[in-house]
């Protein structure tokens, strides 16, 4: 058989799938070729169908099942020419009594161009369903997306919570509620292009920490939900402070602004026998009693009690390969919205309308081996052991202490905690995003400052005690100056406790009656 010369290598270059239909064809003798594209081509087709049920929820999706439909229907006559022509091929070859070597070879070419032909055909279709299966998945995402703030939106967050509620007690996690302070009095202030912006930066904030975790979504004007999956109401609840602690000391840049907001949570594990909307309504009544709690804290809920959340230690510091930005002398001030801060009459000046006194500020003899815990405004700061720890961390990403300053604010008349919380206000109205916040005693604020020219942390001083004496925080009786402020840098290989001390005692000198309230030491160093 002569043709067999030419047969194999034709068969060989034109392709495993030619070279079966033919052989196919010569040994079967007028049965019809099985193609193995045509289930392929059914596939695709299929594919239109959960398209097709769409229809009823949106137009856009309705016009994409329509292309699709369209589609299916070139792809199905395509399919019915290939065979077709297939056929004809087959008939030819076994109607061929002489099987000369020329009609063999003929219907091999014409067998390769029908498949590519349809082969091309096929990667057209595949591509043109791809893009359309795109634009559905796109438009299902934009559905469950909020427009402004590109988290989850009310109905994600809804059917989140039904499937994780359907999981039962104990596997369908906590649920927590938080709402931007005061939002509605800031619209006011910096208009609603502003509001905007601290919305989608406080989403921004919650998606990259906690979205990991299960489910953040914006449930309403400033408000937003997060769904924690099977995370049990401790471990939610630390996660989300830290969330909202990071939010509030956060310094959002705005048309030349430096805008601050504080925030308030509530978080509710599900309980045995409890509906979606008593879970929600748990998670609500913790909001709201940290907003009774004078707000900037967060709530857990142990079925009716609630619990003040107290982190044990934030520590929400720039990636390593990020480094702190340096601030000029000539940074502009922070805007601090005072009617946000409690303003202090004479009685609470005096006394305390709490009762609450404290020592004045005298560093404790041996601060490491000392563990102040703080209560009222103070409890979700890092104490000194902790700050020490984000300092030391800060210290080895940056390979160097040569900017690193730390700022003593101490309260010299009766720290109460209506005083203590205002206090705490102000001193997060002017740190930066890489600043970091902490407590020495209960009168004495620490702030870990990276990056610091002298002069910049020196107005920052400045802004702090004319901003509490805006407040009412002015002097003691003996004519103290009722807030000073003391400010050591450090040097090379400087000691977090030497750093500390000399702060500390500069913050003592700035309370002498007629000095200014803000002192300077000279940098630390190691002796």
């Amino acid at each position: 058989m002569i043709w067999l010369d030419y047969f194999i290598p034709l068969s060989c270059g034109g392709g495993g799938v030619a070279c079966g239909w033919v052989m196919n064809a010569l040994s079967r003798q007028g049965a019809p070729p099985n193609v193995p594209r045509k289930t392929a081509a059914a596939e695709l087709a299929t594919e239109s169908v959960p398209v097709e049920t769409m229809e009823a929820k949106q137009k856009r999706i309705a016009a994409v099942a329509e292309q699709l439909q369209s589609y299916a229907k070139t792809m199905a006559a395509d399919v019915d020419a290939h065979q077709t022509r297939v056929k004809e091929v087959n008939h030819t070859l076994t109607n061929n009594q002489t099987q000369a070597p020329e009609a063999v070879l003929e219907a091999i070419h014409e067998l390769i161009a029908s498949n590519e032909t349809m082969q091309n055909q096929l990667q057209d279709a595949h591509d043109r369903i791809h893009e359309q299966a795109l634009q559905i998945e796109s438009a299902e995402r934009r559905a469950e997306t909020d427009a402004l703030t590109r988290v989850a939106n009310r109905a994600a967050f809804d059917k989140h919570l039904q499937s994780q509620h359907a999981l039962g007690t104990g596997k369908a996690g906590s649920l927590a509620m938080l709402d931007v302070d005061h939002f509605k009095k800031f619209n006011d202030v910096y208009g609603h292009r502003a509001g905007d912006e601290v919305l989608r930066v406080v989403a921004g904030m919650m998606h990259s920490r906690l979205n990991k975790h299960g489910l953040v979504a914006r449930y309403g004007g400033e408000e937003f939900a997060i769904i924690l999956d099977g995370k049990s109401l401790e471990e939610a609840s630390l996660l989300v402070e830290s969330a909202r602690m990071a939010i509030s000391q956060r310094e959002i840049l705005f048309e030349g602004k430096r805008l601050r907001v504080t925030a308030s949570v509530g978080v509710a594990a599900l309980e045995s026998d409890e509906s979606i909307e008593q879970w929600v309504q748990r998670a609500d009544d913790g909001l709201y009693r940290s907003k009774e709690k004078g707000r900037d804290c967060g709530h857990s809920m142990k079925r009716s009690k609630a619990t003040l959340i107290q982190a044990k230690r934030i520590s929400n510091l720039a990636s390593p390969d990020q480094a702190p930005e340096r601030e000029s002398a000539s940074i502009e001030a922070a805007s601090i919205d005072l009617d946000d801060v409690f303003s202090l009459d004479d009685d609470e000046m005096i006394g305390g309308s709490e009762g609450e006194q404290a020592s004045k500020n005298s560093p404790p003899s041996d601060p490491s081996t000392s563990e102040t815990v703080a209560a009222g405004p103070l409890a979700s700061l890092p104490n000194h052991n902790a700050l020490r720890e984000t300092f030391e961390d800060i210290l080895k990403r940056a390979q160097t202490s040569a900017s690193m300053s730390i700022m003593a604010i101490s309260c010299n008349g009766p720290a109460n905690s209506t005083t203590m919380r205002s206090l705490v206000q102000i001193v997060r109205a002017t740190l930066r995003s890489v600043d970091r916040l902490g407590y020495e005693n209960d009168s004495t604020l620490l702030v870990c400052m990276p990056s610091v020219d002298p002069s910049t942390a020196q107005a920052r001083g400045l802004q702090i005690c004319r901003s509490a004496g805006a407040v009412g925080i002015k002097q003691t009786d003996t004519g103290e100056n009722m807030v000073s402020v003391g400010i050591a840098p450090a040097a090379e290989e400087s000691d977090f406790e030497e750093i500390v001390r000399a702060a500390m005692d500069m913050s003592v000198r700035g309370r002498v009656p007629g000095m200014r309230p803000v002192v300077f030491a000279d940098a630390v160093t190691t002796t």
